[in-house]
């Protein structure tokens, strides 16, 4: 299933190939080079673990977003993860149309739950789409701590 927005297309998918336009978008998120492991995706899609949409233009890859579920003793969530627009088609409502679409898909795919998702506080304009979208900023600090195996 997809959703025309302005001239593109946004689906769920089956499994991904890697491609310059991953690559693009993985490291306009995380603000470094960086190539996606397109296995472990795959892997997760497959597994039913991850649902990850992306929008097209054409054959090529302009944005991506993911949802992962996770199920606690207390509630059902639903992570979003990695959402970006390339550069050059920001602006234009693609990022906005990619989350509606992936929340009103994921709900469907599995199921009920709180959507939660974190954003950098430097990215101004994503921040401004998420409360447009409803979403409120919950006042937690998040901790990590890196598996160095």
């Amino acid at each position: 299933m997809s959703v025309l927005v302005s001239n593109t297309a946004i689906i769920r998918a089956d499994s991904i190939n890697a491609c310059e336009d991953l690559t693009s978008l993985f490291s306009q998120l995380n603000g470094y080079d960086t190539v996606p492991d397109v296995e472990r995706i795959n892997s997760l899609i497959s597994e039913g673990t991850l649902a990850f949409y992306t929008v097209r233009d054409g054959d090529r890859i302009i944005g991506m977003a993911s949802v992962i579920p996770c199920r606690t003793a207390a509630s059902d969530k639903l992570w979003i993860e990695d959402v970006c627009v390339l550069d050059e088609y920001r602006g234009k409502g693609i990022g906005k149309q990619l989350l509606q679409y992936a929340m009103t898909d994921a709900v469907h795919y599995f199921g009920k739950g709180t959507f939660w998702l974190t954003s950098r506080p430097s990215r101004t304009a994503a921040r401004q789409m998420y409360r447009s979208l409803g979403f409120a900023e919950y006042e937690t600090g998040v901790f990590y701590k890196s598996d160095e195996r």
